[in-house]
């Protein structure tokens, strides 16, 4: 039982973190490409 949920655990922290660190790198494409093209 604790093995288990260690496990579920671990692989919830695993996709949380892999979840933000594409959402980071999509965020960081995005205002690099805004950044290239004048805004006005």
């Amino acid at each position: 039982m604790l093995v288990s949920g260690n496990w579920n655990y671990y692989l919830l922290l695993t996709i949380a973190s892999l979840s933000s660190i594409t959402y980071l790198y999509y965020l960081y494409q995005l205002v690099k490409e805004v950044n290239q093209k004048p805004l006005i």
